[in-house]
């Protein structure tokens, strides 16, 4: 069975890209030829791609038109899944992932969402003056789109990433309604954790008044300076609240920033001995084990 993963949290800066990065490629590395890994990139900013150095593969209106995007799919769920999936495998240059694959985003997903939610309002509106005796019962498209959308594909994979942007709008509830799981990275200072619990107990009302299946199942300290008093308490702190899903903090580390610049490797790729790569491996063990 499928597990749907989301990487969030409403603040920028906390590692959300960096963690849905290597923690697919953590699952892909321990789950072997006995299952894949679709990472689904939902930041138009696209940086999954750079993440693993496969940029030329993914749609650019003039070096690549027949590349693939995630735009692809919301626009035609029949679309064949060479347009919106492309494998991240550079075994040809030593980096071997022959069974991680990635949905990568372009700025042409907003525009495809942006086309949705016109659809859902037209559909709204065209309820609201209906003349017939029983008020039609209108579907929004948004609320189900990525279950929607993935339906056929998603039994081909055993994990699916989402690198969720800091704002989700109007994906928000699709992605709740999707996912299985909740991983919430949170960088360890205290603005940025009680951000964290505003978002978790957001995703706790939408549970509770939308029947998700979701669960928050990791709260991920990041960027950890431990002679910093502060972060330390940061972490204390996240651990009073959440207890044992707080998973091990990943330290502040020059190789999180130089993996992805040294020609897109993850951090087991470029430093697998780093403190910040075995943090990374815990949070990938606890997960196949949750």
């Amino acid at each position: 069975m499928t597990k749907v993963i989301a990487i969030a949290n409403n603040k920028g800066g906390v590692g959300k890209t960096t963690t849905a990065a290597n923690l697919a490629y953590g699952l892909a590395t321990e789950l072997g030829e006995g299952g894949r890994v679709l990472l689904l990139d939902l930041d138009t900013q696209g940086n999954q791609a750079d993440m693993f150095g496969v940029r030329e593969r993914v749609y650019h209106p003039k070096l690549n038109p027949d590349g693939a995007c995630i735009s692809n799919l919301i626009n035609d769920s029949d679309c064949p899944m060479r347009e919106f999936i492309i494998s991240v495998d550079r075994g040809s240059e030593g980096l071997n992932r022959p069974n991680l694959f990635l949905a990568p985003a372009t700025n042409e997903l907003s525009l495809s969402i942006d086309n949705v939610v016109a659809i859902d309002s037209v559909n709204a509106y065209q309820a609201s003056i209906s003349r017939s005796r029983r008020a039609p019962v209108i579907k929004r498209q948004m609320d189900t789109l990525l279950s929607d959308r993935f339906e056929r594909v998603k039994p081909t994979f055993s994990y699916i990433i989402i690198d969720c942007p800091p704002n989700l709008d109007a994906l928000k509830t699709a992605v709740y309604e999707f996912a299985d799981d909740v991983i919430v990275p949170v960088k360890t200072d205290r603005l940025s954790a009680i951000g964290a619990q505003q978002h978790t107990d957001d995703i706790l009302m939408m549970i509770q008044e939308r029947g998700f299946k979701v669960r928050i199942s990791h709260i991920v300290p990041t960027m950890m300076h431990n002679r910093q008093i502060l972060a330390s308490q940061t972490v204390e702190w996240l651990k009073n609240r959440y207890g044992n899903r707080v998973s091990t903090p990943i330290p502040e580390s020059v190789h999180v920033k130089e993996s992805p610049a040294a020609d897109g490797r993850t951090l087991f790729e470029y430093s697998p001995e780093s403190k910040p790569a075995k943090a990374y491996q815990d949070l990938v063990r606890s997960v196949l084990n949750g």
